[in-house]
């Protein structure tokens, strides 16, 4: 009875080994062919959830796949915008035998973007204030006189694009000193041609960057 109890015991364990082995190489190969078809320049973190493996493998259906990617650049028209950080998670996925097509019934991504990023962007020191504003500020030299004027500014999300409304100046430093950083805040950031085919739903301000939550519906990439 010891010897056939042992024995399963054994035959269990190499059972969740080799499902924790496939899934391992899964989403691995998940991985390269998402980076792949996106053009990410940078191989994403693949998980899959659920438990076990094998079973949702062989009906080539799963209930939730997440990607995340760090330093993910996005090219456009309009120049580049690297995000700290890219996180989407699929759910209600379906795949063929060799993960080479990858269709999901909706998407939901989180994307943040630095202030060091803004910063690039605007030649700006740029920083969290709270209460959803962020502040830019730079050295201005006028009329021979140095200034360090501050502007707040509020992230707004208006057709696919982010865009910095709101303006205030701080103290009471002459219009032509002010204007200089209010002028640098007047960019665009196109988001809404981001990877994996989500649109951008929303957009807060927080202590670690400007938070972007995109959605999307009916998802289908090929690798």
């Amino acid at each position: 009875m010891r010897t056939l109890l042992w024995t399963l015991v054994v035959l269990a364990l190499l059972a969740v080994g080799a499902d924790r082995g496939a899934d391992w190489w899964a989403e691995r190969e998940a991985a390269t062919r998402l980076a792949a078809a996106q053009d990410l320049g940078a191989t994403p973190d693949v998980d899959i959830a659920g438990f076990p493996f094998l079973t949702q493998a062989l009906a080539r259906e799963f209930g939730e796949v997440s990607a995340t990617g760090d330093d993910v650049v996005v090219r456009s028209a309009d120049g580049e915008l690297r995000l700290a950080r890219l996180r989407v998670t699929f759910t209600d996925v379906t795949t063929d035998r060799d993960l080479s097509r990858f269709a999901a019934q909706r998407g939901r991504a989180v994307a943040t973007i630095s202030y060091a990023e803004l910063g690039r962007l605007t030649g700006l020191d740029v920083t969290y204030v709270g209460e959803g504003r962020v502040r830019g500020s730079r050295e201005v030299t006028v009329a021979g006189q140095r200034f360090d004027p501050g502007v707040t500014v509020r992230p707004r999300l208006t057709e696919g694009a982010v865009r910095f409304v709101d303006a205030a100046a701080e103290g009471s430093l002459p219009p032509a000193v002010t204007a200089v950083v209010q002028a640098a805040f007047d960019v665009d950031l196109p988001v809404g041609a981001l990877p994996y085919d989500v649109r951008p739903e929303s957009l807060s301000a927080t202590a670690s960057g400007l938070r972007l939550v995109l959605v999307g519906r009916d998802l289908s990439f090929a690798g």
